[in-house]
């Protein structure tokens, strides 16, 4: 049940831009809500992921959060971690349509 009112809010409060925030929160959303893909629209996860490449720098990289979540042991003010995270939901991704 907790499950099911998590990936609802989740949904539920999507930016009209396909993102969640920055590119952690983003990031963060995504990898949470393709861990459940099956009962996920699949337009909520291409309009994420949509968002989350509108963000990436032409070199490749992201621009740090600095949102000031911390979770885990990661900082996500730094910017490795915000890649790192990006990475993550871009490989949970491919992983899904792969």
């Amino acid at each position: 049940m907790a499950r099911k009112k998590g990936l609802e809010f989740l949904i539920k409060v999507q930016n009209i831009d396909g993102g969640w925030g920055s590119v952690v929160e983003t990031s963060l959303a995504l990898s949470g809500l393709l861990r459940y893909a099956k009962v996920v629209p699949r337009e909520v996860l291409d309009k994420g992921i949509k968002n989350l490449l509108t963000l990436q720098n032409s070199n490749g990289s992201f621009e740090a959060s600095y949102n000031g979540i911390y979770a885990k042991g990661w900082n996500y003010e730094e910017p490795l971690t915000t890649a790192l995270t990006a990475i993550r939901a871009l490989q949970r991704y491919n992983k899904f349509t792969g």
